[in-house]
């Protein structure tokens, strides 16, 4: 795209000027504030709305002296450009302010600022017109193609770089990579079908957990050591567990036959059955003890049924006669309040009043007072009558409830009478049940709890001898127990130790194996790193190729021998950002949009401020504007190149 002519208007500090480069390179001079930077500022704002520096908050119209903006002016910027295909189309964005007055009103106030687009002289939509300008050329790629200093300078270096790569080194294969140099074929046989990048992430996750594993083999084995027994067994431990084995069974029977001695066992069974005895004499004095009872127990239990029966019609009654009298006096209060509507209507009389028409305030004529007055007697009397029916009504209801509260008093003094006969009855017969003595006070009892006490302390003299023999034998089988316990544990601790050396050999044989998996993954990730440095060197030699003076460092190697990812111009080993004059780093920047401007098959017009710095320029394929402070030119002054 070429830039045919470009016509400003109230531009900033832009009254009118008319720039007409044809499609060639252009160099504009002007001492310092005479617009120079506006015209780029103009060219910007016609396509995007933006400055030359990407901003779009600044202000587009024309200021005074006094640094007021100047009403009523229209801002308006044109080009005709001719594109890529050679065909010529005409942008124009126009900015003015809206004035508006209400009717009365002598002065316009100002309603707020708008924007037209057009395109070929017609009038278009914002987005038509943005949509029109991104199919030549999107703003983010007309920013990288026409500022010298955007890409290598202003956006971000990780941005940057993978955009390099992206279109100049974007089929770099790592079997390619391998292949091409000997000493990484064997790289191939580690990472198998995998990248080196998920080889390296992998291998670099695994040796960590080995690393891991390794730390910790020491202190387990030194656990294992403590961990084996102190107290191993002796030479003759085998004989001694034989020889204290048997002493322990000869004492447990020796035990065994006193607890179940023959003289112990006899009082035990004669005591036994002479309780039983006297358990079956106790029963059968409360069995006939008790058959006596039967015949007046079973009268108690027909007298109770009765008894609570009638307790139970008793409360019955109760309950009713309490509810109908409340019932009672309720209706007795409705009669009264009946009996005073009645007197209240009674004395009733015709309100005059009535006969006066509440609309015009004239008397109704003489038929419809007679009507009126008809009405009002046929109304009291009616309700005269249906109070007087009510009242009877309530009347019969509570002389019902009345004599019905009257019969249930009688049946209630009745219920209360029979509940005192029927109580008496039971308290008589409860008098002639028989109480016999505790069975402990008969003689039957005495003579065979005497048997019993001659047996028991017969059996506590022969227990007591048995308990001292039974004691002495107990101390023999403890201290016997505990000598057998002792020569077991040493051989229990002899299986621990051996179980503890198998361990530590097992720890041992895990720290060399994984000790040489370690160094597998070491020699692998060597050779990774070899890798990435050849990679970083390939990509570089490719990326730098499609450039003239500029050579990316686009790896930067570490101390440790990894390599970092970067992305630095430099022209001679200078880098774009430290130590390069501003002609080298407008060169180099030309360099980087020729290449760009190449590769995306996209030319738009470049802009140069500040251009009087430069003596040479670097050629390149697009449209060049070069701006140059010049102090004896006060007004613009527009060179075309021929």
């Amino acid at each position: 795209m070429k830039l045919l002519t470009l016509n400003i208007e109230n531009f900033k500090k832009i009254r009118k000027f008319s720039f007409a480069p044809h499609g060639a390179d252009a160099d504009i001079y002007g001492d310092n504030a005479t617009g120079k930077t506006s015209i780029a500022d103009a060219y910007f704002w016609l396509l995007f709305g933006k400055d030359s520096d990407g901003k779009s908050d600044f202000n587009v119209l024309p200021m005074d002296s006094d640094g007021k903006i100047v009403p009523g002016l229209e801002v308006s910027v044109a080009g005709t450009f001719s594109g890529d295909d050679g065909k010529e189309f005409k942008l124009c964005r126009a900015y003015h302010q809206v004035f508006t007055r209400k009717n009365g009103e002598a002065e316009r106030k100002f309603k707020g600022n708008t924007t037209e687009f057009f395109i070929d002289d017609v009038p278009k939509p914002q987005k038509d017109y943005q949509a029109f300008i991104s199919k030549i050329c999107n703003e983010t790629t007309f920013q990288l193609l026409t500022d010298p200093d955007m890409f290598p300078g202003k956006i971000k270096w990780d941005e940057r770089r993978d955009m390099l790569i992206r279109l100049y080194a974007p089929d770099i294969d790592d079997r390619e990579i391998i292949n091409a140099h000997n000493d990484l074929k064997p790289l191939g046989g580690y990472i198998g079908y995998r990248s080196v990048d998920e080889y390296v992430e992998v291998t670099k996750a695994q040796r960590r957990k080995i690393n891991d594993q390794l730390k910790e083999i020491p202190g387990r084995i030194d656990e294992a050591e403590k961990a084996k027994p102190a107290d191993l067994p002796a030479a003759g431990d085998g004989l001694e567990i034989v020889r204290l084995a048997r002493g322990k069974m000869k004492l447990e029977a020796d035990l065994n036959r006193l607890r179940s001695g023959e003289s112990v066992s006899a009082l035990q069974k004669k005591i036994a059955e002479i309780q039983a005895k006297i358990a079956k004499a106790s029963a059968e004095y409360m069995r006939r003890a008790s058959s006596g009872n039967s015949v007046l127990e079973a009268s108690a239990s027909r007298i109770r049924a009765q008894i609570a029966e009638s307790e139970k019609a008793r409360n019955y009654l109760a309950s009713s006669i309490s509810s109908k009298e409340a019932t009672a006096q309720h209706i007795a209060s409705e009669m009264d309040r009946l009996r005073q509507q009645c007197r209240e209507t009674a004395v009733m009389e015709f309100d005059l009043s009535n006969n006066i028409c509440p609309t015009c305030g004239q008397e109704y004529p003489a038929e419809m007072r007679e009507e009126i007055q008809a009405d009002f007697n046929l109304n009291k009397a009616e309700k005269l009558k249906r109070l007087e029916s009510d009242g009877k009504q309530r009347k019969a209801e509570k002389e019902a409830l009345e004599k019905e509260t009257g019969e249930d008093k009688v049946k209630l003094q009745r219920e209360e009478q029979d509940l005192s006969e029927l109580r008496t009855q039971l308290d008589n017969l409860m008098h002639q049940f028989v109480s016999p003595a505790p069975f402990e006070e008969t003689d039957r009892f005495v003579d065979l709890n005497k048997t019993l006490e001659a047996a028991q302390n017969e059996l506590e003299v022969v227990q007591t001898a048995a308990d001292k023999r039974v004691s002495a034998l107990q101390e023999q089988l403890s201290d016997i127990t505990s000598q057998l316990d002792t020569v077991r544990k040493r051989a229990l601790n002899k299986e621990a130790a051996d179980r503890q050396d198998q361990r530590i050999e097992e720890l041992k044989k895990k720290d060399r194996d994984l000790s040489f998996q370690l160094a597998k993954f070491d020699d692998g990730l060597t050779l990774a790193e070899k890798f990435t440095q050849q990679k970083a060197k390939d990509i570089e030699d490719k990326v730098n190729g499609a450039f003239r003076i500029v050579r990316w460092k686009l790896f930067d190697t570490q101390v440790n021998g990894g390599v970092k990812p970067c992305c630095e111009a430099t022209v001679e080993g200078i880098p774009y950002s430290k130590g390069l004059n501003s002609a080298a780093r407008l060169n180099s920047g030309l360099d980087i949009i020729d290449a760009l401007s190449e590769k995306v098959g996209r030319s738009v017009p470049l802009w140069i401020d500040n251009a009087e710095s430069v003596t040479k320029y670097l050629p390149v394929n697009a449209q060049v504007f070069r701006l140059h402070v010049a102090s004896e030119e006060q007004e613009l002054k527009v060179v075309v190149q021929k």
